[in-house]
C-alpha cells in the first residue's frame, strides 16, 4: 500500500528496516537527479553501482548500508533522454521486475520501501502507470512515496 508523504525520500519517516529504492540507468551514467542525494547521504551506493555497470535492464542492485538501511539501484531506465530521438528512457516492464525482485526478497518482513516518484523525472515515466506497478508488485509491503516541498 502506497502512502504519500511531504519530504525528502533520503531521509525516510522510520530509521528501522528501510529500502530506499531509486531508479538508474544501463549505461553506468550517474550524476543527475535523485541519485545525487543518494550519494551525498550513501556514498556507497554509488560505487556499488559503478562497480556493478553497465547494469542489465530488470535487475538490482542492493546495497546494504547499515543493518537499517538498504538502497536499491533498479536498473529501469534505458540510457537517457535525447530531445532528438524523443524515445521514453523509462522501461515500464524492467521496473516492474526490479520491483517484483524486492517484493521476493523482502514480503513478509518489516523492511519497508521510501522512494520518491521513481521513474517521472529524468526517465520521464508516467506516475499514474508507475503507481499502477508499485500497487500491484509490492502490495504486500508498506511503500511510502515522498514529495519534495
Amino acid at each position: 500500500m502506497i502512502h504519500y508523504l511531504t519530504g525528502d525520500a533520503t531521509e525516510p519517516i522510520t530509521d528501522k528496516y528501510r529500502i530506499v529504492c531509486h531508479v538508474v540507468n544501463d549505461e553506468g551514467r550517474w550524476g543527475r537527479g535523485f541519485v545525487v542525494a543518494v550519494s551525498h547521504k550513501w556514498p556507497k551506493a554509488e560505487t556499488s553501482y559503478k562497480a556493478h555497470s553497465p547494469m542489465p535492464l530488470g535487475t538490482t542492485d542492493l546495497v546494504y548500508i547499515d543493518s537499517n538501511t538498504i538502497i536499491a539501484s533498479m536498473c529501469a531506465q534505458h540510457s537517457v533522454y535525447k530531445a532528438d530521438i524523443n524515445e521514453l528512457p523509462l522501461r515500464y516492464d524492467a521496473l516492474e521486475l526490479c520491483l517484483q525482485q524486492i517484493a521476493k526478497i523482502f514480503s513478509g518482513s518489516t523492511w519497508s520501501i521510501h522512494m520518491p516518484r521513481i521513474g517521472c523525472g529524468l526517465a520521464r515515466g508516467k506516475w499514474d502507470k508507475v503507481e499502477a506497478i508499485i500497487n500491484e508488485s509490492l502490495k504486500n509491503m508498506d511503500v511510502y512515496v515522498y514529495d519534495l516541498q
